[in-house]
């Protein structure tokens, strides 16, 4: 059998590897963070490499063209490597954001967006839960579904003018949103686009679509500002991590952002008495509960789930338990109700000294998942 001539074997190897790159089959790497992937277009996707910095820029070209997209799961690949990414800057040279481009990157804090910014995939910064806050450029056309589910930190969300679709899903399960806008150009929305957003509390909505079809019947969502004229947050977080919404006279508890797990509430918000808000502890891990009397209500769904909590004390002040309050509280054991007479819920009032056992209190609300429960 003849050995195949030497020159002729490196002509046929560099005729394949020409057709494979026509095909968009090469990769090719730069520095130890990057790998380019040439699109038929002639331009350059890119993805990351194993050996990844915390802080990354993408660079707007290689080779002497646009780098456009980054590669569908082009960060979130990486397995336990891409949790090391702290902040990505990404140049105007990218249209597109791949699916599940940079899905679960959990320490990612900072993402800079290019305004060349024409689409984010699906799942694209799913599960980045340590994102407070991003920035989505004008020009930017398209949110697919899911694209930042469960990013449990974000706070809030502004979508701009641009926007024509969002996707299903876009932001559910995103835990710690208080704040959204929604441009005027939005004309398609996919369903549950807040879903599991229960903190969710202030909406501006310029768009024709209505705030029913973007809340849907998510009786987990509260809202207590749409369309406010000044367009200014009124959230505010005490020197404890207590999240308060206050309008004037208004004041509601809507969630807690600190480390403790045996809560004592402030005794008053500026001065004021307070309620807490449908859902503001919904599934928290909190552990024991003390409601002071400057607390008037206790909104629904409020410690729903908080399978942690084992006693409560609540205040003299409070007049009205909203339905599934404690419901699921799996733990709860003790609950003392400082003025335990005068209780009624849906079937009629609680006799005199029943709540005031405090086992039997907890039973009750563990387990009152439609009753309102009001005092005279």
């Amino acid at each position: 059998m003849k050995k195949l001539n030497f020159k002729k074997t490196l002509a046929i190897t560099l005729v394949l590897a020409i057709l494979l790159c026509a095909m968009g089959a090469c990769q090719f790497p730069m520095g130890s963070d990057f790998v380019f992937e040439e699109l038929p277009d002639g331009t350059y996707s890119v993805k990351g490499k194993h050996a990844l910095s915390a802080d990354l820029i993408i660079p707007d070209t290689y080779n002497g063209k646009p780098v456009t997209a980054i590669a569908d799961y082009g960060f979130s690949e990486l397995s336990q490597k891409n949790r090391k990414l702290t902040s990505i800057t990404i140049p105007a040279s990218v249209t597109r954001i791949g699916d599940c481009a940079f899905a679960g990157c959990t320490n990612l804090t900072t993402v800079v967006l290019g305004n060349g910014l024409l689409e984010i995939g699906e799942y694209a910064f799913s599960s980045c839960s340590s994102l407070t806050s991003i920035a989505l450029p004008q020009g930017l056309q398209s949110i697919k579904d899911l694209a930042f589910k469960n990013c449990s930190m974000l706070e809030s969300i502004n979508i701009p003018d641009t926007v024509t679709t969002l996707g299903d899903s876009v932001f559910t399960d995103c835990s710690n949103l208080i704040s959204a806008s929604i441009g005027s150009e939005v004309t398609a929305v996919g369903s549950d686009i807040f879903n599991g957003c229960y903190r969710l509390v202030e909406l501006w909505n310029s768009s024709k679509i209505s705030v029913t079809q973007l809340i849907r019947d998510d009786d987990t969502i509260h809202l207590l500002s749409i369309n406010s004229p000044e367009k200014e947050t009124k959230v505010f977080k005490d020197n404890s991590g207590f999240l308060f919404y206050e309008n004037g006279s208004d004041c509601h508890l809507i969630g807690y952002n600190g480390n403790e797990t045996a809560l004592i509430l402030p005794s008053s918000c500026h001065g004021k008495d307070y309620r807490i808000n449908n859902s503001a502890f919904f599934s928290s891990s909190i552990t024991s509960l003390f409601i002071p009397d400057g607390v008037t209500a206790i909104g629904a769904n409020a410690f729903y789930g908080s399978q942690s909590l084992s006693t409560v004390t609540i205040g003299s002040g409070v007049t009205s338990i909203g339905p599934a309050a404690f419901y699921n509280c799996t733990s709860l054991t003790s609950a003392t109700f400082k003025n335990p007479n005068g209780w009624r819920g849906n079937l009629g009032p609680f006799a005199d000294g029943e709540l005031a056992d405090t086992s039997t209190a907890a039973l009750y609300l563990q387990v009152s998942s439609e009753d309102v429960w009001t005092r005279n």
